[in-house]
C-alpha cells in the first residue's frame, strides 16, 4: 500500500492531465469519474496504518487538493456536476477520517488546503496558514494575519479580486476546526474570515449563507463566560496571560459577529441574541451591555434584501399575477464591467 501511496506523487507532471490549454481535458476528467478517483484516493489513504515517514500522505492529499482546484476552476459544467452529483459532502466525509487522526502537521495542512480550495489560491500565505505548532502565543497568529492583509486589495491569481470561490469549502473548514477545538486554530479561522469579509462585499454575501451566526455567537458567549471566571481568579501570571488571550478571542469574535449581522440574520439567531441580552441577577433582570451592543449594530444593517451574482448566474422571476410594472419600490441593478483589454485596476469595482 506504500508504494501505491508513493506512486500518486512519482509523476513531475501530475497537474498536466487537466492544466492544458485544452478545454476538452476538463470534460473529459469529469465524463472518466475524476472527482469520484480523487474521493476514492482520500478514502484509501484514510484506511491505511503504516508509518509515514517520508510525508508521501501529506503531499498526496496536497495533489488531491491541487487536482480538484483545476478541475473546477473556470469551468462551470464540472462545478455544477461535482455540486449535484458528487456533492460537498463526500468530500467531508473522506477527509473525517484524516482530521481525527492524531497527527496534527497531517491536520492543519488539511484546513490550509480548504483554505486554498475555497479560494482557488495554493500560493503563499494560504497554503500553510494553519501551520502551526500547537500551544503557541496568539501573536504568532497576528503575524501571519498581518501577511493576508497585505493582499486583501491585491489581485488573485486569475486577475480578479480575492474572493471565496467555493463557499462549501469555508463550511467543511468552518466545522473541522470547531471540531478541533483547538483555541490557536479557532482564532486564526475567526481572523482570515474577517480579513476576507472586507476583500469585496461578494465575501460577506457567501460567509453570511453560510449559517454560522450561531456559532459565532455562541462562542462568543463562551469567551465572555471564561472571562469572567478568569476575573475571579487574578493571582498568576498564567491566569493573566488566559485573560489577555481570551480578550482577544473575544474581540475578534465581535467584529466578525458584527460583520455577519451587516447582511441581517435568520429568525432563530435574531430571537437567540435577544433572549441573551437580558440577563437574572439577584432576582432582577438587567441588559447585557455588550449584547445590546451586538444588537444596536445589527439593527443598522447597511445591507437591503439583495441578490449577488458572479459568473453565469440569472434570477428568474415569474410572472405568476401578470404584473404590468415594476414594484412600487423600483429596482437597482448594479453591474461591474470588465474589458479584457484593459488593466484589472482601472476597471469599475462597485464591490
Amino acid at each position: 500500500m506504500q508504494q501505491d501511496v508513493t506512486s500518486l506523487n512519482s509523476p513531475p507532471n501530475s497537474m498536466a492531465i487537466i492544466n492544458g490549454d485544452e478545454p476538452r481535458t476538463k470534460a473529459v476528467f469529469r465524463e472518466l469519474d475524476g472527482f469520484l478517483s480523487l474521493l476514492s484516493v482520500l478514502s484509501t489513504l484514510s484506511s491505511t496504518s503504516f508509518a509515514d515517514t517520508e510525508g508521501n500522505t501529506e503531499e498526496c492529499v496536497r495533489l488531491v487538493f491541487l487536482v480538484l482546484t483545476e478541475a473546477l476552476n473556470g469551468c462551470m459544467s464540472n462545478q455544477v456536476y461535482f455540486q449535484s452529483k458528487v456533492g460537498w459532502e463526500s468530500v467531508g466525509q473522506a477527509l473525517d477520517a484524516l482530521v481525527t487522526r492524531p497527527v496534527p502537521d497531517l491536520r492543519l495542512l488539511i484546513f490550509s488546503h480548504l483554505l486554498s480550495l475555497a479560494l482557488e489560491d495554493f500560493a503563499a500565505p494560504f497554503d500553510a496558514f494553519f501551520s502551526f505548532a500547537e500551544g503557541m502565543d496568539l501573536e504568532v497568529v497576528d503575524k501571519k494575519i498581518g501577511e493576508v492583509k497585505a493582499m486583501k486589495e491585491s489581485v488573485d491569481i486569475n486577475g480578479g479580486r480575492r474572493m471565496i470561490r467555493h463557499a462549501p469549502a469555508i463550511r467543511l473548514l468552518w466545522d473541522f476546526v470547531h471540531n478541533s477545538g483547538q483555541r490557536q486554530t479557532c482564532y486564526a479561522l475567526y481572523k482570515v474570515l474577517e480579513v476576507l469579509f472586507g476583500a469585496c462585499h461578494r465575501n460577506g454575501c457567501v460567509l453570511s449563507s453560510l449559517a454560522i451566526v450561531g456559532d459565532v455567537f455562541k462562542r462568543f458567549q463562551d469567551v465572555r463566560l471564561s472571562l469572567n471566571v478568569t476575573d475571579d481568579h487574578q493571582d498568576s501570571d498564567e491566569s493573566e496571560k488566559e485573560k489577555i488571550n481570551l480578550e482577544k478571542e473575544k474581540h475578534v469574535l465581535q467584529r466578525l459577529l458584527r460583520r455577519l449581522l451587516e447582511l441581517g440574520a435568520n429568525t432563530t439567531e435574531a430571537r437567540r441574541i435577544f433572549q441573551a441580552a437580558v440577563i437574572h441577577e439577584d432576582g432582577k433582570e438587567k441588559l447585557d451591555t455588550d449584547i445590546l451592543e451586538v444588537i444596536r449594530f445589527g439593527m443598522k444593517s447597511r445591507w437591503v434584501g439583495h441578490f449577488s451574482l458572479e459568473g453565469r448566474a440569472s434570477v428568474v422571476i415569474t410572472d405568476e399575477y401578470k404584473w404590468k410594472a415594476l414594484p412600487k419600490d423600483g429596482m437597482s441593478l448594479l453591474v461591474c464591467l470588465v474589458s479584457r483589454d484593459i488593466p484589472f485596476y482601472f476597471c469599475l469595482k462597485p464591490f
